[in-house]
C-alpha cells in the first residue's frame, strides 16, 4: 500500500491517497482524482514544470494501480544505504556535494539490495566493520536524465559499526566531510540536508531535523 509514501521533488513532494481528500484542500496545493494514464501524465508534468505548487496529492481507490500507472513515467532506479550508529550511538554523516547526506548508491545489475547498501557504506565512508540489520525505510526522489525523470527507489538499512579508524570519504562521489555526529549535535545538518534524509533519521532515531 502506497498511500502514506512520498515522492520527493527538491523539496516538494506528491503524496497519495486512497479517499478523496477534502480534508487536505486547505494546506495543499494540486489534487487529482485519478481517471486514465494520459491524464496523470500531464498532471505530473505540470507539478514538474510549476515550481510554486508545494504539493501534488493523488488520489484513487485502487492506490496499488495509481501506484503502477504514477512509477510508469519514470525511469525506475534502485538504490541503498544505510543509518549507521557506532557504539556510542552516534550517527555517521557525510556532506556530499555541500548537503548532508547519508551514504547510499545504485544497486548494481543482479546485486542483493542488502549487498548494496553496505558496499556504498564501505566505497563511500571507508570503513569496514558494518553489520546490516532490518529495513528501516524506503524513499522516493526524483531528478531529471536525459530526456526524462529518474525516480530513484532507495533502501534504507539499520547498521552498526565498531570501526575507530580514520573515516575516509570518497572525493570522487563529491564527499567532502564525513563525521559521527551525536544526537544532541545533530541540529548542525537542519536547513541544509534533503527532506528524504531527514524522514530516514527521524524513523530511524526518532530525532526529528
Amino acid at each position: 500500500m502506497v498511500e502514506d509514501y512520498k515522492v520527493y521533488f527538491q523539496d516538494r513532494y506528491v503524496l497519495f491517497r486512497k479517499d478523496d481528500p477534502e480534508e487536505l484542500e486547505q494546506k495543499y496545493g494540486l489534487f487529482h482524482k485519478f481517471h486514465g494514464r494520459d491524464e496523470l501524465y500531464r498532471v505530473i508534468r505540470t507539478f514538474e514544470e510549476d515550481l510554486q505548487i508545494p504539493v501534488l496529492v493523488l488520489h484513487y481507490p485502487d492506490t496499488d494501480l495509481l501506484w503502477k500507472e504514477f512509477t510508469g513515467y519514470f525511469k525506475l532506479v534502485d538504490a541503498g544505504g544505510g543509518l549507521i550508529r557506532n557504539m556510542e550511538g552516534e550517527i555517521l554523516l557525510l556532506k556530499r556535494r555541500g548537503v548532508w547526506d547519508l551514504p547510499k548508491g545504485k544497486k548494481k545489475k543482479n546485486e542483493k539490495i542488502e549487498d548494496t547498501a553496505l558496499r556504498e557504506v564501505k566505497e563511500e565512508c571507508g570503513i569496514d566493520s558494518v553489520t546490516i540489520g532490518s529495513l528501516l525505510h524506503i524513499t522516493y526522489h526524483t531528478y531529471p536524465y536525459k530526456k526524462g525523470t529518474i525516480l530513484k527507489r532507495t533502501f534504507w538499512f539499520d547498521m552498526l559499526s565498531s570501526f575507530q579508524g580514520t573515516l575516509t570519504p570518497q572525493k570522487e562521489e563529491g564527499i567532502t566531510d564525513i563525521r559521527w555526529i551525536s544526537p544532541e549535535k545533530m541540529g548542525i545538518i537542519k536547513g541544509n540536508t534533503f527532506p528524504s534524509i531527514s524522514d530516514v533519521i527521524e524513523i530511524g532515531s526518532g530525532m526529528r531535523i
